[in-house]
Formats: structure tokens, sequence, C-alpha cells
């Protein structure tokens, strides 16, 4: 039997370097203001930014429940691209393909995520990364750049 997966992509123009823009995805203290929703905390973060590398999030709300998404590196360009896996806790796990381009207005990025299982899946991830990049293009401030 065989199984219809979906993919997701679109392109994202930020008012930032394309540095800054990257960082946005590695660094713990700006990862934290944009991936997730303003309602959870960080709890704890594992992460390094290596090629074959695990990571896991984990996010509390005011109730004490907890969010973990896992996910493993696959391919990482320094700010060019990265290429990893992602599964929220209790869902299945997605591949992301996220490009990081320079522009004359700052930089774009090209978010492809693909293995959406449905079309549910389809539309809870384009409504998870048009959520993402409004809070996303709201980390313009270069001073820690």
């Amino acid at each position: 039997m065989l199984t219809t997966m979906y993919e997701y992509s679109e392109y994202y123009q930020f008012h930032m370097p394309v540095k800054r823009l990257y960082q946005c995805f590695y660094k713990t203290e700006l990862l934290v203001q944009w991936f997730v929703s303003q309602d959870l905390a960080l709890h704890q973060i594992v992460m390094s930014l290596q090629k074959g590398a695990e990571f896991e999030w984990v996010f509390k709300d005011a109730q004490g429940q907890q969010t973990t998404y896992t996910g493993q590196f696959a391919e990482i360009f320094p700010e060019e691209q990265l290429i990893f896996t992602l599964k929220p806790e209790q869902e299945y796990e997605t591949a992301l393909d996220i490009r990081f381009e320079r522009t004359d207005e700052g930089s774009q990025l090209h978010v492809i995520q693909s293995h959406l299982v449905d079309d549910a899946a389809y539309d809870q991830a384009v409504y998870d990364w048009q959520q993402r990049t409004r809070r996303l293009a709201l980390l313009t401030d270069t001073a820690r750049v």
C-alpha cells in the first residue's frame, strides 16, 4: 500500500542579514523567541550544531505541561542550509530543508517540510510556519549578531 506524503514549501523575506537569520535557528536565546508560541517557556535544550547530532528541545506552558521536540541534523552548510528531522512529542517525524539566501533587502528563508502524513498535517505545517516566521521577523535587532 502506497502512502501519500505531503510537502510544504514557502519563501519568506526578512529585513535582517543572513548571518542573523541563520543564528536564529541555533542560538538558544534566539530560537526560544520564535520557534514556539509565547505561552511556552524553554525548560531544557540539548543541541549541538553538528552533522549527525541529535537534539531535544523541551518547553513548558503555565500549567507545567511539557512539549518536546526531537530531531537530528543531516546536513549543515553555515549560513546557507540546514537539513534535519523534527518530531514533536506524540507525533510523526518530518524532514526539514531550510535554505538561507541573501537579498538586497536582507535575507530570504526557504522552508521545505516534507513527510507530512495528511491534509491536516500539511495545514498545521502551513499555520505553524506562518506563525513562526511572524515572530522571527521581530528579531531584526542586529546588535548581538
